[in-house]
Order: structure tokens, then C-alpha cells, then sequence
């Protein structure tokens, strides 16, 4: 029998927020140049090719001439899937997935060398998303069913000039500044239908609509240095921020519920829109590389990156932001007094937590036209901790990666070609402005990549 307290409850509960958000806070999430890409991205301590300019502008002065290079994902998965979300009309459990594909060409660069100095101008994308689900759910033999069809895209792109120069034999310094824009786009329709009289036939509809844009400009600052004491060794450090100048969010959403059973039941709608321009606050990021090089033919690598604690604006966690969602898979609070509850207010901040991430990396030549290059790095968040004082916040996902890179090389180019996957599990806590149970879902996210670079 039907808990119709519970549905009253549940049709509610769409009338008010609830708010999903994604992981904004991974800085490792693409890798470029062939490379560097193999490596891991351990490249900090490296650089003197066309994807240095960008890693430590620093290193571009040891590269040996002018050169034009470009990269690209000649194929791109992502998967994201929420488990063991609770049913309202029973004890049954599901999970959200949602998955996505695309072709990127992330990074073209270009540097020119003098006898004073060494320029570049590269455009890449460090960050890209895309995922999409369309589920249908058959609940308690057809009394409830729901469909949703949701699609993100949202991608940044960086593009601009860096000079580098010596300052000795062994150390070198390098300057880059480049505009940043990030743009997405978030669609999503739900629809539900109740039998609440148990006759066969849906007596209770819903559906609902949301549609959100997001805008960044910014300019991020790159300061790099190499030392190299010896020829087998060399140190590296860079210093970067980005400092976003305008930001604009938009989102349009609507919803519908009509019920044929009772004259006055709960039946309406709503539309709504908004505007958000305010903007987000970055941490900084300093990163540490050592390269050794035992021989001519073998290359070891190590970076270490910190990114500092900061607070900043919500906005920022565009991209999954289903700020009105039917979700069936929420449990509302039971009757007793025994369980957590929460009802709270959308707050204005969020506190991201320091964050460390390493990579290794490894070259190796069988002989003068073929190397291979592998990596291992990690990939963490600085979103907090679920909990109860954590509700409305991002996803918490701490990722690892693996590549690998095949180059043939002759005296004037090098193709490469290599794969790099990551994969990554952790938690998420649903923000919810009616009372309702505390649930933390397991969340896991995976990603793999096939690249091919040239130079």
C-alpha cells in the first residue's frame, strides 16, 4: 500500500532546491603534449619543448630549435555514477550514470628561439566535461514512474604568450600570461507519473525543465625557474594564479504537477530565472619538479604541486547544479524523531581545503627513433568532507591517473601516440530544504583518453 504521506511529501519536495554539485576542484583533469602527457605530466623540471610553455616557461630555453607542435584526444570517455540511492516508495536502490565522449584537439603551441631569449604562444584546454544520462524507472509494478534526460557540456580554454631567458648556464626564468574562458551548458527534463488509487492508470503527473549557461573570463599569471647544477639533474618550480574578472551564470527552470483524483489536490506550476555574475576565487598553485638523467637515453621525473586552503562563492559549482530536480531516489524522514534531519538555507561560501598532488614519470629509448614513456600522478580535490555541516557542496573525489606514450622520432619531428586513464571514488551528500534523511552516496568518476601529438 502506498505511503501517501510520503508522496505528499516527495511532490513537495520539488518546489524547493536541491542542489547536486560537481567537483569544480581537480586541476589535473587533461593532459597534453605527447610527451609530457606519457610522463604523467611530470614535466615541471622539463619543459624544453612546445608543451613547456606552458608546464614551466622556464624550461622552452634548452629546447633545441623552432618548433610548432598540437595534440589532441582522438578519443575522450568520461563515466560519473551515483550508487545506492534509496527509492521513496520502497527499499529498492539504484544509481545515476551518466556518461560522455568527444574529440579535443587540447593543446597547440608554438616557440621561437633567439640568442636572447625564447617566445611561445599556446592555446590548450586544461578542463573539459561532458556527460550525459537518459533513464527510465519502473517503481512498485508501474505505481511510480520517472524518466530523466540530463546533458552537460562545460570546457576551459587558455590561450597566450610566454618569454623565457637565461640567467646563467644553469639557471633559466619564464613568464607566461594567458586568458582563460570557461563556457557550459546544462539541460535536464524529468517527468514522474503516480497511480495513486492503485487502479492501473497514472492519476499524478509531473515534469519539470531546467536550462543553465555559464560564462568565465579571467587571466592566469605563470612564473617558472630551472636550475640545473649539474648536467644530470635539474630543479624546477613554478608559481601560477588565475584571477577570474567576469563571471556570468544564468538558468531558467520550470515545473508542472497535476493530479485528476482529488478537486483540490496538488496541482500548479512555476516558472523561474535568474542571474548570477559574481565571481569565483582560485587557489594558488606552487609546484616542485626534479628530473634526472642517468644516461642519454633515460629520463626519471617527479613533480610535486600544492594548491592553499581558500573559501569562495558558490556559483562556481556550475557545472551539475540540478537546482530543481524531481530525484525519486531520495528518502524522505520517517515519522519517528530517531533519524538526522536537515533543513537549512543555501549558504554563500564554501571553504576549499590544501591539496597536494604528485606525479612520476619515466623515459626510455630503445634506440634513436622509438621511446616510450610512462606515468603515474594523482589527481585530488580540495572540495571538504561530506557531513552534516558540509550539505550544500561539491562532490568528494580523489582521482588517480596512468599513462603511456609510444614516439617515433626522426631529425626534424616527433609523433607520438598514447592512452591515459583515470579513475577515482568518493562521496556525495544531497543538500535538501525539507527535512529529510542525511544519505551519502558513493560517487565514482573514470575517465580514459586516446591521444595523439605531434611536433
Amino acid at each position: 500500500m502506498l505511503n501517501y504521506k510520503r508522496i505528499i511529501l516527495f511532490f513537495l519536495f520539488i518546489c524547493f532546491p536541491q542542489i547536486v554539485m560537481s567537483d569544480d576542484t581537480h586541476y589535473k583533469d587533461m593532459l597534453f603534449g605527447g610527451r609530457a602527457a606519457g610522463m604523467g605530466g611530470a614535466y615541471i623540471a622539463i619543459s624544453d619543448d612546445t608543451s613547456g610553455c606552458f608546464y614551466n616557461p622556464a624550461g622552452t630555453v634548452y629546447a633545441y630549435e623552432d618548433s610548432i607542435s598540437g595534440s589532441g584526444n582522438a578519443l575522450y570517455i568520461q563515466n560519473y555514477k551515483i550508487g545506492e540511492i534509496k527509492s521513496p516508495l520502497g527499499d529498492e536502490t539504484d544509481s545515476y550514470e551518466r556518461i560522455g565522449e568527444s574529440f579535443l584537439a587540447n593543446f597547440i603551441g608554438i616557440l621561437r628561439k633567439n640568442n636572447a631569449y625564447t617566445s611561445c604562444f599556446v592555446y590548450l584546454i586544461p578542463e573539459t566535461v561532458s556527460e550525459h544520462q537518459f533513464n527510465n524507472y519502473e517503481i512498485n509494478d508501474k505505481k511510480f514512474e520517472y524518466e530523466i534526460d540530463w546533458n552537460l557540456e562545460d570546457t576551459s580554454y587558455l590561450a597566450g604568450p610566454s618569454l623565457a631567458s637565461s640567467v646563467s648556464n644553469e639557471i633559466s626564468w619564464g613568464l607566461g600570461i594567458y586568458y582563460h574562458y570557461r563556457t557550459g551548458r546544462f539541460n535536464q527534463s524529468e517527468h514522474t507519473k503516480l497511480d495513486l488509487d492503485s487502479d492501473g492508470l497514472g492519476d499524478t503527473y509531473g515534469n519539470l525543465f531546467h536550462r543553465g549557461e555559464f560564462k568565465e573570463h579571467g587571466i592566469l599569471y605563470k612564473l617558472g625557474l630551472q636550475w640545473s647544477p649539474v648536467n644530470e639533474i635539474v630543479f624546477g618550480i613554478v608559481l601560477d594564479q588565475l584571477i577570474i574578472y567576469r563571471s556570468l551564470y544564468t538558468k531558467n527552470s520550470s515545473y508542472t504537477f497535476h493530479n485528476w483524483i482529488f478537486a483540490h489536490g496538488f496541482s500548479g506550476g512555476n516558472l523561474s530565472s535568474s542571474e548570477d555574475d559574481s565571481k569565483r576565487s582560485i587557489p594558488s598553485h606552487l609546484g616542485f619538479g626534479f628530473a634526472y638523467y642517468p644516461s642519454p637515453s633515460t629520463l626519471y621525473a617527479l613533480d610535486l604541486d600544492f594548491y592553499n586552503s581558500i573559501t569562495t562563492n558558490i556559483p562556481f559549482g556550475f557545472p551539475n547544479i540540478n537546482d530543481n530536480s524531481i530525484l525519486p531516489f531520495s528518502e524522505p524522514v520517517p515519522d519517528s524523531d530517531d533519524y538526522q534531519v536537515i533543513q537549512k538555507s543555501s549558504p554563500q561560501s564554501i571553504d576549499l581545503n590544501q591539496i597536494y598532488n604528485i606525479s612520476l614519470g619515466i623515459e626510455t629509448y630503445v634506440n634513436e627513433g622509438n621511446s616510450f614513456a610512462f606515468g603515474l600522478y594523482t589527481n585530488n580535490t580540495s572540495a571538504p568532507e561530506p557531513g552534516e555541516s558540509n550539505v550544500f557542496y561539491y562532490d568528494h573525489i580523489d582521482m588517480n591517473g596512468l599513462s603511456m606514450a609510444y614516439s617515433s622520432h626522426t631529425i626534424n619531428s616527433t609523433f607520438s601516440i598514447g592512452l591515459v586513464i583515470t579513475k577515482g571514488e568518493g562521496t556525495l551528500v544531497v543538500n535538501h530544504f525539507l527535512p529529510r534523511k542525511i544519505n551519502t552516496y558513493p560517487v565514482s568518476r573514470n575517465s580514459m583518453s586516446l591521444f595523439i601529438a605531434v611536433n
